[in-house]
């Protein structure tokens, strides 16, 4: 038999052991661990799947590809535990056992496949939406709600270590069946599963969370430092990225007679933020709650218009960055308005200015009647499509549609577009 022909056998007995377990294998990726030369892999992954071969790859092809299938045999071997000792040809004595084994156990046996050196030699798979709606549906119905403050970033880091980069958001948006027919990773089958009562939602003294302070004080210090616009603007806050109705922490959190008992996202959540805060990292709180009082952005007033031409450069560069109104963001920086406080991300932006770590420059990039032209109609396209993004529960692809339109304002803005480029209309 030729070098390669034994490769060929060894990689088809790779192929069989993974589809037992549920994988597709990545032919491209196996051609690129048997060969370090590009002409090499081109040429295997061609070849892979073919009886004979006039190829005759160096002899190191043969021995990787043998010790890959040995290290994914005992590695089978290990997880599924015969009765017996395996006699005579492994791979076959291997696919026997394996047709014998539950499919919750092919499960969790294609999960430590797939989050170990195997995995990068396979390929993604996924189920569909209402497969796993009706998983998450058993894992409930066994154990009770999810508390998925804790639980959606959990499970962001145990996928990206399988290859699945998924946000947050994402991951809630399928936790909350707000996904649509989004497809699933198919491994939160097993992911799911294991928790073994981990990240259940419930009930917890309130003193957990406030200790031996006043529940009103604790919390109104917690508002404050976390910049949050309001305490109602905190309730929806946690409302956003928990599994909690906005009414509950509304109703566990407010008046004289707050409950003696909370659900414990409330308390993760909250401790959450204020220890990003305090090792200074930004707590990841959903940026349209947060605010600062406007005598804060009037107080960066006067350095702005130092550094632009006239105040109307200011707020059109800052709403471009913001998405906001450049008529609302005018009144953030009104001291004698009606507006006792600005959003977070107009403070931010016009601090970033003043700093001089944005790419604005002292002239004034809105000083041509046409660039100003371009610049308000991709202003008010982006912010259509931020509006489209909110009331869409956070899908995806509005999100991708406004993120593409903010970038091209501000790029018109930068590079003082005179028209929109034909590429985009």
């Amino acid at each position: 038999m030729s070098a390669e022909l034994a490769a060929v056998t060894s990689y088809r007995t790779y192929v069989q052991l993974l589809e037992a377990i549920g994988h597709t294998v990545d032919r491209s990726a196996v051609a690129a661990f048997l060969s370090d030369e590009d002409a090499q892999k081109r040429r295997l992954e061609q070849l892979l799947d073919q009886d004979e071969t006039n190829f005759t790859p160096d002899a190191d092809v043969t021995r990787r590809m043998e010790e890959l299938v040995r290290s994914l045999q005992d590695e089978i071997k290990d997880l599924i535990e015969p009765e017996q000792d395996i006699e005579g040809e492994m791979a076959q004595a291997l696919l026997k056992e394996l047709g014998r084994v539950s499919q919750r156990k092919l499960d969790a046996l294609a999960d430590a496949v797939a989050s170990n050196g195997h995995g990068k030699f396979t390929r993604p798979r996924y189920m569909k939406a209402g497969e796993f709606r009706q998983v998450l549906q058993e894992c409930e119905e066994s154990g009770g709600c999810f508390a998925l403050f804790t639980l959606a970033p959990y499970l962001r880091r145990k996928l990206k270590k399988r290859g699945y980069t998924l946000s947050t958001e994402q991951i809630l948006g399928l936790l909350r069946g707000q996904a649509g027919d989004q497809k699933a990773p198919y491994c939160l089958k097993h992911l799911l599963r294991e928790l073994n009562g981990r990240f259940r939602a419930g009930l917890v003294p309130i003193e957990e969370l406030v200790g031996e302070s006043d529940a009103d004080e604790w919390l109104e210090d917690a508002r404050r430092k976390l910049l949050l616009r309001s305490h109602s603007a905190m309730h929806k806050a946690i409302a956003q990225v928990s599994s909690l109705k906005y009414d509950c922490i509304h109703k566990a959190l407010s008046g004289n007679k707050k409950g003696r008992r909370i659900q414990v996202e409330i308390k993760d959540c909250l401790l959450k933020w204020l220890k990003d805060l305090e090792e200074g990292r930004e707590p990841g709180i959903p940026e349209q709650y947060r605010a600062v009082s406007v005598k804060e952005t009037c107080a960066l007033l006067p350095e702005l218009e130092r550094r632009f031409k006239a105040k109307e450069d200011i707020y059109q560069i800052i709403a471009a960055k913001t998405g906001i109104k450049a008529g609302s963001v005018r009144r953030y920086f009104q001291k004698g308005g009606q507006l006792r406080s600005a959003p977070l991300a107009v403070y931010l932006c016009a601090k970033k200015l003043v700093e001089g770590r944005s790419e604005a420059k002292k002239r004034s990039y809105l000083s041509n009647d046409r660039i100003r032209r371009v610049a308000g109609r991709l202003a008010r396209e982006a912010r259509a499509a931020l509006e489209q993004w909110r009331q869409a529960d956070n899908a995806p692809e509005l999100e991708l549609r406004y993120r593409e339109l903010r970038y091209n304002l501000i790029a018109a803005i930068k590079e003082g577009w005179q028209r929109i480029p034909s590429t985009l209309q």
